[in-house]
């Protein structure tokens, strides 16, 4: 068990986080996740180092999709 110290710390870090996810097709992938309700928080981009978008879970998490560039 947990104490409340160590509780308190891992709450501060809902809607802090952000991962990355390689993906295969960053559009497709978005809209897959759009019809199943995701929210997206950036539409897919291309950069340099690859197209990406941003999406978030229920708790304000982020999570990059990445497809890197061919």
């Amino acid at each position: 068990m947990m104490g409340e110290e160590k509780a308190a710390e891992l709450m501060s870090q809902v809607g802090k986080s952000s991962y990355i996810f390689i993906v295969d097709n960053c559009e497709s992938t978005v809209e897959e996740l759009r019809k199943k309700g995701v929210k997206i928080l950036m539409e897919p981009q291309t950069q340099p180092y690859g197209t990406q978008a941003i999406i978030a879970d229920l708790y304000g998490n982020s999570f990059v999709l990445r497809e890197p560039p061919i």
